[in-house]
């Protein structure tokens, strides 16, 4: 039977790069948050696609919508609030 391991995304304070706190930290090169700009969309998602091939193993990628959270969590601004 599998744990299933508590994640929490918090905002790191010195920056506007969220932080999961999950017990096993990610690997660091995370994704530039996406903002609404169209023009960047497919950057957005190379980069957070790479991140996440780098962290596959990690907690916070190991349940389906953990890895939705997460990605959510890069997409920030006021074109994207609703």
């Amino acid at each position: 039977m599998l744990a299933e391991a508590n994640t929490i995304i918090t905002q790191n304070p010195d920056t506007s790069t969220p932080a999961p706190l999950n017990g096993a930290s990610l690997l660091e090169s995370y994704p530039k948050p996406f903002n609404g700009n169209q023009d960047n969309t497919k950057e957005f998602m190379c980069s957070y696609k790479r991140w996440w091939h780098l962290n596959d193993k990690k907690a916070a990628f190991s349940i389906l919508y953990k890895q939705v959270a997460l990605c959510i969590s890069y997409i920030i601004g006021r074109k994207v609030k609703d």
